[in-house]
């Protein structure tokens, strides 16, 4: 059962009612679960905070009683982990830095949602995070006092060294080594208690890094020193453990009389492990095992095949072979995939009929995973639907289908991951024996996270496998200036199919991924490039780049802009970064903060999408850009409908009474549309009348 996410509870000190209960509706509609009640004065947070649960405080600066220091002190006199986030809807540094100094963790600027919806998730955050860590100490110590039980009711002697010192140790280590009790151990040096010749391969270990690894390290035949002067001979075995957090070797001494018993146990583990009809790997080990991969998968970036395959046969000849017949089968198809595959594949027996095969990828590519996979999938249906089996006295062959699913540093969790093999493996045994089906996330019926991960993958890919292709779009002058070649840059994933993707189809992933961030860096050093070679061949270029979101937002993305264009010493404006109107109205104060940046290197910011939304006065009272490009509804359909004529030429007029904007007119795709917009008294115009979309920077720009 899917857990329910958390909610945040909110007791906030604000104008009014009404004002807190938008601070609630800002968070649910950013898809954060949040009740928010209305505080008047400290008698009701005394109150709430007896009755109610409360995750954040929040605290309008202005508000004079209770005051901001009142509340803070409150707080923390009754429930210190509660965060105090003061508000404001004038924020200035100074009062930022009056908020902190009264004590409190932030202040929220009321008149940038985005603002608020980062402090309140960031605080959330780390208050779970707090509480977590609270948890997870409480099980630890519930952990280390079973382990010491654990340790205590042992028949191995066991004990734990730092630094070369006993620091505890259970009753039979103390008596296989002659002492009264641990206190009489505790300080002592283990190696006083082994013969001198053995003490360099002991001290190699226990100072060596092998330990602080899940390796267990073994010594045989080890002489030890009894406290009444004899000696005798032991396994001894060294591994990682922790005492109060702190980082030791745990040392374990088994009596080389006791290896027939140690080689029982191991045995007995072995077998544990294993399915008694098949011998592979049983299914809880092979989830274990799974697992485990999975976390390399994510921590180290290794890639894997997932492969459930499904063996099935007519109802009679199940009938005929009965149930010892269909073991037989079971078991010989299981040893068959263990001969089809290397050595280092993890195979199980999943369910009845369907076993689970789990292997390494030949290359760490994925590209070169996705090659592997279909080769060993079909190799394996393929085998298996040849092979003849004798079971119950018949000679019976099989229909084989196989679901295939990738595993690597975007996967999910196991649980889901199951889920996909299971549904692609149901879906491969509807259609003819020796089929073979892949997870797709693209299909219909897939969630947007799993299409987020099949495009985050595939994207990630397409950067490091320069698998993107720039094109280019003349902007043509209408002032007949020819002082530089301007065109916007388009950009297209190749895919699979040497199909040119539009960035239409993947920019919603890429920007909930953050991959758009790299992408959009991709074409900013592609059209760099250009520049710095075109003017070895005497050209102009200006060429303007769209930027995502995630861009705009991004701390650090101006430093490495700036980097990049001093490095290419392009002083000139040559690139123009291009944002939608839409995201510059969103994130009004991160687009002004950059143009401000921009103009210190002399670059500068297009506005694109004007004229349609928002009235044209206030975005120039905004953003002081020098580039707009109108919306497209204002073209379309120009060449026939009055109405938009009309308003196209409202538009221009508004512009070019600031005779410091240039204005673009796209989506040019006629002579009539063209005509139209020329009289406009528009500065430039783009579409693909003028021309389309071509991979070559050569438009004659004279020809028009």
């Amino acid at each position: 059962m899917k857990k329910a996410a958390p909610t945040l509870h909110i007791a906030a000190f604000h104008d009014s009612v009404n004002d807190t209960l938008e601070l609630a509706s800002l968070l649910r509609n950013a898809g954060i679960q949040a009740q928010a009640k209305h505080l008047e004065d400290l008698p009701n947070l005394f109150e709430m905070l007896r009755t109610d649960p409360v995750d954040i405080v929040l605290h309008l600066i202005e508000i004079t009683e209770p005051s901001l220091s009142q509340v803070v002190k409150s707080i923390r006199m009754q429930h210190p982990s509660i965060p105090v986030i003061s508000m404001t809807t004038n924020y200035e540094v100074s009062l930022l830095n009056q908020a902190i100094a009264q004590g409190a963790c932030d202040l929220i600027n009321l008149d940038n949602p985005a603002h608020v919806l980062h402090v309140l998730q960031r605080e959330f955050e780390r208050l779970q995070c707090g509480q977590r860590l609270v948890k997870l100490e409480s099980i630890q110590q519930e952990s280390e006092r079973r382990c010491k039980t654990l340790m205590q009711s042992s028949r191995d002697a066991i004990a734990y060294i730092h630094g070369g010192m006993h620091i505890d140790a259970n009753d039979v280590y103390v008596q296989t080594l002659g002492f009264k009790s641990v206190e009489d151990l505790e300080g002592s040096p283990l190696l006083d208690l082994i013969q001198p010749n053995e003490h360099a391969k002991v001290r190699e270990i226990i100072r060596s890094s092998a330990p602080k690894t899940d390796k267990v390290q073994t010594l045989e035949n080890i002489h030890f020193k009894h406290q009444d002067g004899k000696e005798f001979s032991a396994h001894v075995e060294f591994s990682a453990a922790t005492i109060d957090g702190e980082a030791c070797t745990q040392v374990l001494i088994r009596l080389t009389g006791d290896s027939d018993t140690k080689a029982l146990e191991e045995k007995i583990a072995k077998l544990s492990q294993r399915d008694p009809i098949t011998g592979l790997l049983n299914r809880q080990y092979y989830l274990e095992q799974l697992e485990k991969n999975l976390t390399l998968a994510h921590t180290q970036k290794a890639r894997f095949v997932l492969i459930h395959l499904q063996v099935s046969y007519p109802l009679n000849i199940r009938n005929k072979i009965g149930v010892v017949g269909r073991d037989t089968l079971i078991a010989e198809a299981g040893r068959q995939l263990e001969r089809l595959t290397e050595s280092n594949t993890l195979i199980s027996l999943y369910s009845s009929n369907v076993f689970t095969l789990l292997a390494p990828s030949l290359d760490n590519t994925h590209q070169a995973t996705i090659d592997h996979a279909h080769e060993l999938a079909h190799k394996l249906v393929n085998q298996l639907s040849q092979h003849v089996f004798e079971a119950g006295g018949q000679s019976v062959t099989v229909d084989t289908t196989a679901g295939v699913v990738i595993l690597d540093e975007h996967s999910p969790g196991l649980s889901e991951l199951l889920r996909r093999a299971e549904r692609v493996s149901s879906e491969a045994a509807d259609y003819p024996s020796g089929s073979v089906v892949f997870f797709k996330p693209q299909e219909k019926d897939a969630s947007l996270a799993e299409k987020d991960e099949h495009w985050n993958r595939l994207l990630h890919d397409a950067l490091r496998n320069h698998q993107f292709r720039l094109l280019f779009q003349p902007i043509l002058s209408l002032n007949g200036d020819t002082r530089r070649q301007r065109y916007e840059i388009f950009l297209r994933l190749l895919d699979e199919q040497r199909q040119l993707v539009e960035p239409k189809e993947f920019i919603g992933s890429a920007e909930r991924s953050g991959v758009s961030i790299d992408i959009d860096r991709y074409v900013i050093q592609g059209a760099i490039q250009h520049i710095v070679e075109s003017r070895k061949r005497g050209l102009n270029l200006q060429l303007f780049v769209r930027i995502s979101t995630p861009t705009l937002l991004s701390a650090d993305f101006y430093p490495w802009f700036s980097s990049q264009i001093m490095d290419a010493q392009i002083y000139d404006g040559a690139v123009v970064l291009q944002v939608s109107e839409s995201v510059a109205h969103e994130q009004l104060k991160q687009a002004q903060n950059l143009l401000e940046n921009l103009q210190r290197i002399h670059s500068t910011m297009l506005i694109d999408g004007v004229g349609f939304n928002e009235p044209v006065n206030q975005i120039l009272a905004r953003l002081n850009v020098p580039w707009v490009k109108l919306d497209r509804s204002l073209i379309h359909g120009i060449s026939t409908q009055k109405p938009i004529q009309a308003r196209l030429l409202e538009v221009v007029k508004i512009f070019k009474q600031h005779q410091d904007i240039e204005v673009i007119v796209p989506q040019i795709e006629d002579a009539a549309s063209l005509q139209i917009v020329a009289m406009s008294g528009t500065d430039f115009l783009q579409g693909n009348f003028i021309q389309g979309l071509s991979d070559s920077l050569d438009f004659d720009f004279s020809s028009f």
